[in-house]
């Protein structure tokens, strides 16, 4: 049986061409083209004379404030905010030993007391002699300087036989400055 004349005009004609990747790549990268395009324009014909007329705005502000105030007055305000800086950085870096007696109150013992009590900033050092009247207390001690998070470093420089019953032994303790500075660092 032969085919219709219909059908084989359908046969023999190509088939027709879809869309392939090369196309959709151009249609991909024509898209973030014009998006990129889109988004140059609006900075540039749109946010960037608004920041234009703010700049204008802010730059007519001062100049009518530099009018109210004479530039004697300016000047002295200037000469007062420096000092004030400068009072604010000088406060800042002020040492205050009396934080570290405060500071060593809260961490001793109630079993140990001091004979001997020796700061010396420069190094951020404290250098005690103490005492105590087992070697139980002389341990518990150190353990509690050696587990502070402003201690650098202790530095047991050894124990004396006892004396009447009591022991006495010696500690450097290395600090963090912020022990004895006043402000935030």
């Amino acid at each position: 049986m032969a085919l219709p004349q219909k059908a084989i005009e359908q046969l023999s004609r190509e088939p027709a061409k879809t869309p392939g990747w090369s196309s959709r790549a151009l249609m991909f990268t024509g898209t973030i083209f014009f998006l990129s395009l889109a988004i140059w324009l609006g900075m540039r014909f749109g946010y960037q004379p608004l920041l234009e007329r703010q700049d204008a705005e802010l730059q007519s502000t001062i100049d009518q404030f530099k009018k109210k105030v004479s530039p004697e007055r300016q000047t002295e305000l200037i000469g007062y905010y420096s000092q004030l800086y400068n009072l604010k950085t000088l406060l800042k870096q002020n040492k205050q030993v009396s934080l570290v007696f405060n500071w060593l109150e809260a961490h001793t013992i109630t079993r140990i007391w001091y004979s001997k009590f020796s700061l010396d900033s420069g190094k951020n050092q404290i250098i005690l002699t103490a005492n105590a009247r087992s070697l139980n207390d002389v341990t518990a001690q150190l353990a509690a300087f050696e587990n502070l998070p402003e201690i650098t470093a202790v530095n047991f420089t050894g124990t004396s036989a006892p004396r009447d019953g009591v022991y006495s032994f010696g500690v450097t303790i290395s600090f963090d400055p912020k022990l004895v500075t006043t402000g935030t660092q």
